[in-house]
């Protein structure tokens, strides 16, 4: 079962560094061995089936099936490897001061969106217990 953490994080702009730097909230799901075998078996199921299905379309099976196929393995893999994932969260804008979503992605310590509202791209840094 995935365990779910909130984190605090460090919101600034990438573009404009006199900007005030502002606040947000993370939370990032971990994955124990078992998550990740699942995650890891359905990806590559799922992209395996589209593989077979390009069989069936003319022409573009040449291209599609073994692009499904090399893409299958490539990200199960990589979803084996993924210890833990952004589920998303909020922040404050630096550039307009509107509150944004962050959108999910992989977890690092550095980790970059953009705003809805004035397309400012963001630099989101988690504070952790170290820091």
């Amino acid at each position: 079962m995935p365990s779910f953490h909130d984190f605090q994080a460090t919101i600034r702009s990438r573009n404009r560094r006199e900007l005030p730097s502002t606040q947000g909230t993370l939370t990032r799901i971990d994955f124990d061995p078992k998550d990740r075998s699942r995650n890891a078996v359905k990806t590559t199921g799922i992209l395996l089936a589209l593989a077979a299905g390009a069989v069936l379309i003319p022409f573009w099976h040449f291209i599609l099936a073994p692009a499904f196929f090399i893409l299958a393995w490539v990200m199960g893999m990589e979803k084996f490897g993924e210890k833990s994932r952004r589920a998303g969260g909020t922040g404050e804008c630096p550039g307009c001061q509107k509150e944004f979503k962050i959108g999910k992605s992989s977890w690092k310590d550095r980790m970059t969106d953009t705003c809805e509202s004035c397309f400012e791209e963001l630099e989101i840094t988690p504070r952790t217990a170290g820091r």
